[in-house]
């Protein structure tokens, strides 16, 4: 009977992402929805997602929850090769930390200062495309459960192929302006 009322509120949690995704037009929008829907169903401190930039050599932060001023400055921009985030882009699969402090590829140990201890990440894929990573952050060793991950995997899935929608409706946007001008 538990295990059904966990599914459940798992199937919850997937369904309003959905919904989410359904009513928003702009990458941002889906970003920020989603972002403050899985920090809160998930009891974390914080997270962010980042967008893959530059032939996978950039991750580039697009939305945040919870984030200081100055952890957003040293968060904006990341080479995933020299970051625990970048991992989930690079790798594909989910990647946690849960004693940041002594991880070897902390990129930014001013986050440890400010007193996060766990780190939960997941790539955003659309069909076989990683876009993104999406990262959860808690002051407390919060290690996720493997159906918590797997449900962080769907959810990582339904936001990347948002992402890959709205920026090719933006593009057709984008053409058919262009195309409007060319015709004047």
């Amino acid at each position: 009977e538990q295990e059904l009322r966990q599914k459940n509120r798992d199937l919850s949690l997937l369904n309003r992402v959905a919904n989410q995704l359904a009513e928003s037009h702009s990458v941002e929008e889906i970003l920020d929805h989603c972002l403050q829907t899985l920090c809160q169903s998930f009891q974390m401190v914080g997270g962010g997602i980042y967008l893959s930039r530059e032939n996978r050599s950039r991750l580039k932060l697009a939305a945040h929850r919870n984030l200081t001023p100055e952890e957003e400055q040293v968060l904006l921009e990341l080479d995933p090769r020299q970051s625990i985030i970048g991992q989930a882009l690079l790798t594909g699969r989910p990647y946690a930390a849960t004693d940041l402090a002594s991880h070897p590829l902390l990129a930014a140990p001013l986050v440890v200062q400010n007193g996060w201890q766990s780190l939960q990440t997941v790539p955003l894929t659309s069909q076989t495309e990683t876009v993104g990573v999406l990262f959860l952050f808690d002051r407390k060793n919060r290690p996720f459960s493997p159906d918590e991950v797997q449900l962080l995997l769907a959810a990582g899935n339904q936001i990347g192929t948002a992402i890959n929608g709205a920026e090719l409706n933006a593009a057709l946007k984008w053409q058919g302006r262009l195309t409007q001008a060319s015709n004047r």
